[in-house]
């Protein structure tokens, strides 16, 4: 190959030389060519300069001739003749003049024109004018021998003028011939100098090219074993890339080319696949890479590159990176710097892969070792800590481990048992029966209640409980053994005791009995007593509302607000206590339902504001949108307590939030209220709850019952709900409240379940009358009704103490609305409802219960017979205005409770 190489480079410098030396033959032939054409147009020129000379000269001759022959004959024919012979000298010697290039041969002609017009002047106008004068018809001969010798002179200087142009003009000819002859000699010489070194420099390369040839045709045999060793070379190398590609591709690898000089980067698709991208980027260098590696990985991925790079060691490194979509991903990079010769660049060439799913395998992995060994330890705590004996007996029917147990269950401790047959403990009876239990557990059915009995180290039988299971893998049985001495001895004593048991329960029945008619006693006397305290509460409440209307002075309206708050205090306290006693009974009727937790929070924070507002206190509602399986107005009258409370018990100025808390079970919703008051000492928690307990509150001037919260907590634990307190002294107090969770109900079955909203307070059109049928026989509450309806000049009022009575006023003026007392002294309220709705002339008129009993039981009753609304005493006057007016009104049933 290098003989070829440097056969051709001697073959190119050597036609070069010849190349350049025809092109400077060429050039010198081709440029004497120029010259001798050169030197024959000059030559042409000088000919063309004499042609035009020798016309002057004939031209001359001709114009001397015309004008002496006329000037001598008189002879008008020669006068063309002399014309013409002025015109070609004229034409001929600005031909001459044009040719003539020459400097000498120019100022010649100049003389040669200046002479011309002289002899013009002097001899051939003269001679002209000789025979054209009218004054002279004759000339003489002496005259024209006069101008012709004249002329004469001037013709011979004109004639030595055009003698002198041709002397010059053959003198340039004859220098012309000879430089053109030197320069056909010159073309001569360098053709043969040159065609004698073309030829020997062409028979050099000939002798060269054979020589050359016979070394050519040994080193192409030589290149050609080369060449089939590189072909199987590249052949082997071919198969290799294509192995590595394989690998590569299998191993799902990355490669990478980076220039450490620009920090640009070529890279496999497989690398940019590994980052998180399916098709290449337009560009990779160093710094993009950084960017995508784990921000908490960068300085140390960095590092190792520079210390690679200062050092020319490999760069060997894990991390974290991060792809587009901020998913996190393990990869494992390896590079090595090198410089292929001492001008190349250095670089660093490597490999990358995803290495993720090792990282994962490899914490699941650790994770899975952190359990065993917290499996191993554990096992080793129970081992050591369990009160039964656990074991490990081999197939030979030896312990292989036992617990620490053993020494109190056999009196063994657990080293003494070990390698020991298990079947030399049990009683000699029991052998038998053991050893069949063990074979089928051998066999591969595990048992649980295997009963036998072991001899104690002291000799006594101790009863045992088995369960044990075989393990065919790790050739063990696992085995779990109970002392059950205690429970035999309790056994014993039970037997004993059902006796006993059956004639307690036989008791207990009886005394539930006695609870039974003891509640049901207690129930009676606390409707009775509901209704005798609020009979008179009407009364008391109504006027005091009536008067609260009137026109008072400061003391009395003072006076008055004070019976309308005792009045609502006690009123409190007589429905609180019922709450209690319907609890207590089990009479309380819930109605579970989902509810939505941070709405009814927002809807009872709204009834509060404007007490919370007098003492500048916040409400803040942090409550979620979930729902909680509850009895809604249980739960709203759970609210009210603990926001009321927080409100009472709080600083000027503080604040109650509601906030989410989380549960200790799942499924369970859990929501907290607090204050910023000055909190409650840890020996007051202790009693919160506790009926009419009060702590402090009385010193404080809060008003309540001290039943709030025991209501509350018994309503919680109805709807299966918790309630619980803690507080920090000085900074204020929390009540946390945790019940079933409940889903999103179905929109429709919300509305169906949503509250009521509150009647609107309207007024009765001025002209109308409506007739009011009142049955009661408590004259104050009679009189209580006649001044509230005396304000509205429409109503006329009918009162009846009886309800046979109130039945034939019904009958009779057919009113517009009857309300209704329940307990009159002749017949009972619920069955003059009956008596109205049964008959034809009654049966439509709306009715509205007025009564002290305020059980829901009563209420749903009476409502399902058809009371058009039920109000309890004592009676909220605007209430009680606005359900009168809006049943007569809409002429329909109209609830209210």
């Amino acid at each position: 190959m290098t003989l070829s190489r440097n056969l051709i480079k001697k073959f190119r410098v050597g036609f070069a030389v010849l190349i350049a030396i025809l092109v400077v033959l060429v050039a010198s032939t081709l440029m004497s060519f120029a010259q001798l054409a050169e030197a024959n147009r000059w030559n042409i020129h000088t000919y063309k300069v004499l042609v035009e000379t020798h016309s002057i000269a004939r031209s001359l001759s001709n114009m001397e001739a015309g004008a002496r022959g006329f000037a001598v004959t008189g002879d008008s024919r020669f006068l063309p003749r002399l014309i013409q012979a002025r015109a070609e000298f004229s034409r001929g010697f600005n031909a001459a003049q044009a040719l003539i290039k020459d400097e000498q041969s120019a100022a010649l002609q100049r003389r040669l024109l200046r002479q011309q017009q002289q002899w013009v002047k002097v001899f051939v106008e003269p001679m002209v004018a000789i025979r054209q004068d009218p004054q002279n018809p004759a000339a003489t001969l002496a005259e024209i021998r006069r101008v012709s010798i004249e002329g004469k002179t001037h013709v011979d200087g004109i004639r030595q003028t055009l003698a002198d142009i041709n002397d010059r003009e053959l003198v340039l000819l004859r220098q012309r011939g000879q430089r053109a002859a030197r320069l056909q000699t010159w073309t001569a010489a360098i053709l043969l100098a040159g065609g004698a070194f073309a030829i020997a420099l062409t028979a050099t390369l000939c002798v060269m090219l054979f020589g050359n040839m016979r070394r050519l045709t040994q080193s192409n045999a030589q290149l050609a074993q080369e060449v089939a060793e590189r072909t199987e070379a590249e052949a082997a190398l071919r198969e290799s890339a294509e192995r590595l590609a394989l690998v590569s591709e299998v191993s799902q690898m990355g490669d990478w080319d980076l220039n450490l000089a620009t920090r640009e980067a070529h890279r496999s698709p497989r690398h940019d696949q590994i980052f998180g991208y399916p098709a290449m980027l337009p560009q990779w260098n160093y710094d993009i890479f950084l960017q995508h590696v784990h921000p908490d990985d960068r300085a140390v991925v960095d590092r190792a590159f520079q210390k690679a790079i200062a050092h020319s060691s490999d760069w060997d490194f894990e991390c974290r990176i991060v792809w587009s979509d901020a998913s996190v991903h393990w990869i494992w990079g390896r590079g090595r710097v090198f410089q292929t010769g001492a001008q190349e660049q250095k670089r660093m060439i490597g490999t990358v892969a995803d290495i993720t799913e090792r990282k994962l395998a490899q914490q699941e992995t650790h994770a899975l070792s952190m359990r065993l060994v917290e499996a191993s330890h554990i096992n080793r705590r129970i081992m050591e800590y369990s009160l039964d004996v656990i074991c490990t007996i081999d197939g030979t029917g030896c312990f292989v481990q036992v617990s620490a147990a053993s020494e109190k269950v056999w009196g063994y401790k657990s080293h003494e048992l070990v390698g020991r047959p298990y079947i030399e403990l049990v009683a000699p009876e029991d052998v038998a029966m053991t050893n069949e239990v063990a074979a089928e557990i051998l066999a591969g059915r595990s048992t649980n209640n295997f009963e036998n009995r072991y001899i104690h180290k002291n000799g006594a039988l101790v009863p045992m409980v088995w369960s044990a299971r075989w393990s065919e893998a790790d050739g063990i049985m696992f085995c779990v053994a109970r002392d059950v001495t205690a429970r035999k001895q309790s056994d014993l004593a039970l037997e004993g005791a059902r006796d006993e048991a059956e004639r307690a329960r036989e008791v207990a029945q009886q005394a539930q009995k006695e609870a039974e008619r003891a509640n049901l006693a207690k129930s009676e006397f606390l409707s009775r007593m509901s209704h005798e305290l609020r009979t008179p509460l009407n009364a008391i409440l109504g006027f005091g509302q009536l008067l609260e209307m009137e026109e008072l002075e400061d003391g009395q309206r003072a006076g008055v607000e004070q019976i309308l708050k005792g009045g609502r205090h006690l009123l409190e306290l007589v429905n609180e206590i019922l709450d209690i006693a319907s609890i207590d009974a089990g009479r309380l009727a819930l109605s579970p339902e989902p509810v939505h937790l941070g709405a009814l929070a927002e809807e009872t924070m709204k009834l509060l504001r404007p007490v919370a507002a007098e003492r500048r206190i916040r409400f803040e509602n942090l409550l979620g949108g979930g729902y909680v399986l509850a009895d809604q107005q249980r739960l709203k009258q759970v609210l009210l307590n603990l926001i009321s409370n927080a409100v009472k018990y709080n600083r000027e100025g503080g604040l109650v939030r509601l906030t989410s808390g989380v549960p200790t079970l799942p499924g369970r919703v859990r929501f907290e209220v607090t204050d910023t008051g000055s909190g409650i000492l840890p020996a007051g928690l202790e009693k919160l709850f506790a009926p009419f307990e009060r702590l402090d509150a009385a010193q404080k001037g809060v008003e309540g019952t001290g039943i709030g919260l025991t209501i509350s907590q018994r309503l919680v634990q109805l709807m299966d709900g918790e309630i619980g307190v803690y507080s920090v002294a000085g900074e204020g107090t929390t009540f946390w409240v945790e019940l079933p969770g409940a889903q999103d109900p179905m929109e429709a079955v919300e509305r169906r379940n949503a509250p009521r909203p509150p009647a609107a307070v309207t007024e009765a059109p001025k002209d109308a009358t409506h007739t009011i049928l009142y049955m009661e026989d408590n004259l104050s509450n009679l009189n209580l009704i006649e001044h509230i309806l005396s304000r509205r000049a429409q109503f006329r009022l009918l009162s009846a103490m009886q309800g046979r009575r109130g039945l034939e006023l019904a009958r009779e003026h057919c009113p517009d609305l009857i309300l209704l007392d329940l307990h009159l002294p002749d017949i009972n309220g619920d069955e003059v409802l009956r008596h109205l709705r049964a008959e034809p002339a009654t049966r439509d008129i709306p009715v509205i219960i007025l009564s002290a009993d305020a059980t829901p039981k009563q209420i749903e009753r009476l409502l399902e017979m058809g009371a058009g609304a039920y109000l309890t005493k004592p009676l909220d006057v605007k209430k009680f205005l606005a359900v009168l007016d809006g049943t007569l009104n809409q002429g329909d049933s109209f609830h209210a409770r």
